[in-house]
């Protein structure tokens, strides 16, 4: 009699382990059954929001996309809410290297660069700009270079602290003669570091060169040179850094990306980024970055993007190290 009950239990332990797999992949095979939550790490109406929310426009999940802002501390308040919800597809969110790349670097937080998967480009790289006001002296980075040759103090502020424009600038005063005579002005966001760049507080600002450029289109600013290796589409009459000698700028870019819990079953991940590959490869929202002044995204592997944003975040780590 025992052994016929050490039989049954034995069959009843073995059908829930396969009823159980069962259930899983039924689950997975099902999705989405329910609306899919976007949570943006950012206030509305800040670049990130607009390009979720016009990216919205052109994605089908097979189910609504409720997008809702949680906005703070670098992004890290609305990546550490995504980080404690279950990995079940349910929630996606985005980030740029502040809330992922950046602050993990100088914070306690609750979550790190692994606890995510990158799956998707949600803009692609664009390089930080110099700009200086419409009424600087500095016409051109040989005038800021010959002002620090004499002694002179060069005051440069970025939107925030921390930032990635923040980062470029330390890499590029790191590197040039007499940088020593550089001091960084800190400012509370783009509005206040755009003023006391057109007031004269400041002698130049780092940020991301399409928005530089929308202040040299207003006459408000003149564009002296973009962080990068080659010419931006955008500044097509500005030299480059590496044109004026400075190397190792181009992992100082701001990016946007999509990512989601990293232990989300593979075969959930893999229908999310098709469906997102498909919207933002779209020609509606390519037209869309367009009326933002911005180039078209890469579709690219999420090894690809992964392996992009671990060197950015070790060149990250290298100007955090130095300081």
């Amino acid at each position: 009699m025992r052994k016929v009950i050490s039989v049954l239990l034995v069959i009843l332990m073995v059908s829930s382990v396969f009823a159980g797999g069962s259930g899983e992949r039924n689950s997975v095979e099902s999705y989405p059954r329910k609306t899919v939550n976007f949570v943006v790490p950012a206030a509305a109406g800040a670049t990130m929001d607009i390009l979720v929310r016009g990216l919205d426009e052109s994605l089908d999940l097979g189910q609504p996309l409720a997008i809702s802002n949680m906005a703070g501390a670098s992004q890290t308040l609305g990546l550490a809410e995504v980080a404690s919800r279950p990995a079940d597809g349910y929630t996606l969110t985005c980030s740029g290297a502040a809330g992922t790349l950046i602050q993990p670097l100088l914070l306690d937080l609750t979550y790190d660069f692994d606890d995510f998967r990158y799956i998707s480009l949600l803009n692609d790289a664009i390089p930080n700009a110099i700009g200086v006001s419409a009424s600087s002296p500095y016409y051109s980075w040989d005038d800021i270079q010959a002002a620090l040759d004499a002694g002179e103090t060069i005051h440069f502020t970025s939107p925030n602290t921390g930032s990635v424009g923040h980062l470029a600038a330390l890499n590029l005063i790191n590197q040039i003669e007499n940088g020593e005579h550089a001091s960084y002005v800190s400012y509370n966001g783009s509005a206040e570091a755009d003023t006391a760049v057109m007031s004269g507080d400041v002698d130049f600002i780092v940020n991301d060169v399409d928005l530089i450029m929308d202040r040299v289109n207003n006459g408000q600013y003149r564009c002296i040179m973009v962080l990068s290796d080659e010419r931006s589409d955008l500044a097509p009459d500005v030299p480059s850094a590496l044109e004026l000698g400075i190397e190792g700028m181009s992992n100082f870019m701001g990016m946007t990306w999509i990512m989601i819990k990293a232990d989300t079953p593979d075969e959930i991940v893999s229908y999310i980024k098709a469906r997102l590959d498909e919207a933002i490869g779209s020609e509606s929202f390519t037209d869309f970055l367009a009326t933002m002044n911005k180039q078209p995204t890469r579709v690219l592997p999420e090894e690809e993007i992964t392996e992009i944003l671990r060197n950015a975040q070790e060149a990250y780590k290298s100007v955090i190290d130095s300081l």
